[in-house]
Order: structure tokens, then C-alpha cells, then sequence
């Protein structure tokens, strides 16, 4: 005979399932912000080609621009399958290089409602990646791990 659930109990596990579904939505959101910052690293790369054709350190900017590409573009395949350290990764390096690039050129706060969106989006990312893996411990059949 099967046992008979209160009302609380039927809505406290409705309410964990909702919480878990946004968790991952969430995380699947701060990891899809690795592949955009790697897009506008690269859309900056072309505008940089084509703005400073006579500078002498096009070919440092280019490097750079490049490798930022590359290294978001991996951070995000990683994250596919374990999203909290490459998410962490992507996070110090952005809010650094915001930090540096603020500190070179103090007059770039115009795009800053996008940068604060994109750390916004990351860490709420990684709160809820902590909070569902802390839920779960132990636990083999982790949605989020799985990267579905």
C-alpha cells in the first residue's frame, strides 16, 4: 500500500524541483556568458584589426585578442561538462582585465551596464552551480554535471 503525503510534503518537493530547474538554467546561462565574452573578444579583435592599421602594436593586440578568444572558447567547452572551476576562472580573469582596462582608460565606463551584467550573470551562476552540487552530494545522476 503506498503511503500518503501531506500537503507540505508534496509542496516542498515541487518547490525543490522548481528551485533546481532555475538552478540550472542559471548555471546553464553563466556558461553560455563564457562564449559570448569570447565573441566580443573577438568581434573587438576585428574592429581593432581594421581601426589601427598603422599601429606598431597591432600584432600584441591582435595576440591578445586572440588568445582571450581561445581561452573563453575552452573555458566554455569545459564548462559544459563541470561548470563551477571554469566559471570561476572566467570570472576572475574578466573582472581582472575590467579592472585593467578601467585603470589604462578610465573614460571606458561606457559600455558598463554590460560588464556588470556579464559578472552579475557569472556569479549568480556559480552560487546556484554550489548550492544544487551541496543538495546533491554524492549523488550520480547530477543534471547539472552532465551538461544536459
Amino acid at each position: 500500500m503506498s503511503e500518503q503525503k501531506s500537503p507540505e510534503e508534496i509542496a516542498r518537493e515541487i518547490e525543490a524541483k522548481r528551485r533546481k530547474k532555475n538552478a540550472k538554467g542559471n548555471v546553464q546561462s553563466a556558461t553560455n556568458v563564457l562564449l559570448y565574452v569570447a565573441g566580443f573578444w573577438f568581434v573587438g579583435g576585428i574592429i581593432d584589426y581594421f581601426g589601427n592599421k598603422d599601429s606598431n602594436l597591432l600584432g600584441v593586440i591582435m595576440a591578445i585578442d586572440g588568445a582571450m578568444v581561445v581561452l573563453y572558447s575552452c573555458l566554455y567547452m569545459i564548462a559544459r561538462k563541470k561548470p563551477f572551476v571554469p566559471l570561476l576562472i572566467g570570472l576572475i580573469i574578466y573582472v581582472l582585465i575590467q579592472i585593467l582596462i578601467f585603470l589604462v582608460t578610465p573614460f571606458s565606463m561606457i559600455a558598463f551596464g554590460i560588464r556588470i551584467a556579464i559578472i552579475f550573470i557569472m556569479v549568480k551562476g556559480l552560487i546556484d552551480y554550489q548550492k544544487t552540487s551541496r543538495s546533491q552530494e554524492g549523488s550520480q545522476d547530477d543534471v547539472i554535471d552532465q551538461g544536459v
